[in-house]
């Protein structure tokens, strides 16, 4: 089992696509916390090939909407906020060749955190793993599900014997605060997503 950490303060996309194969033919693809879509967007317009199927998981049902007009995923699965086990969905479809679990278990208290990261580890042959490097405080209002409940660094993730990078990019930072700006503003196409990751 291959897997990867990178702690950071926000999305570093440019690192993460060079973990990610170039062509995701016949992969079996998991992302757990898809929230609105952005790694099934980036997986379908940045990859080539066809992934075997592109399954995507989240805690909020407000989102369901949104993902049915965009078709991003194959498979949609809805996790219980509470659980500190997968959905039964998830094993399913047994063994996975890439799971990504990015800026998802910052958003889950310790126990419940590592309780799925050991699921997830059980069934994904590759993991991305990404998360505030420590404790960043952020509370949204009427959206329990965007709370950060656990701060995580490198140390928490000894025990799993993972491969651990550590980077900071002030570019990626702004192109994340311009995503929140649009996320405040309630405009949140993909078409925004394209001209700000470009």
């Amino acid at each position: 089992m291959e897997a990867n950490y990178i702690g950071h303060d926000l999305i570093l996309t440019e690192y993460i696509d060079k973990l990610i194969p170039k062509n995701l033919d016949n992969l079996r693809i998991l992302e757990y916390g898809c929230y609105k879509g952005f790694w099934g967007w980036f997986l379908r317009s940045n990859k080539t090939g066809k992934p075997k199927f592109l399954m995507g998981v989240d805690v909020d049902s407000r989102l369901l909407p949104i993902h049915d007009r965009l078709n991003l995923y194959d498979i949609l699965c809805l996790a219980n906020p509470d659980s500190y086990d997968l959905p039964d969905m998830v094993y399913q479809y047994g063994e996975y060749d890439l799971t990504l679990f990015c800026e998802t278990i910052e958003h889950m208290n310790k126990i419940q955190g590592r309780k799925i990261l050991e699921h997830l580890l059980e069934i994904s042959r590759h993991m991305i793993i990404t998360t505030p490097n420590g404790f960043m405080p952020n509370q949204v209002k009427d959206m329990l599900f965007l709370t950060h409940l656990s701060g995580w660094n490198i140390k928490d993730f000894a025990p799993y014997k993972l491969k651990h990078v550590v980077v900071k990019r002030k570019r990626i930072i702004r192109l994340y605060l311009k995503l929140i700006e649009l996320i405040k503003r309630k405009k949140t196409t993909h078409e925004e997503f394209l001209l700000l990751w470009k």
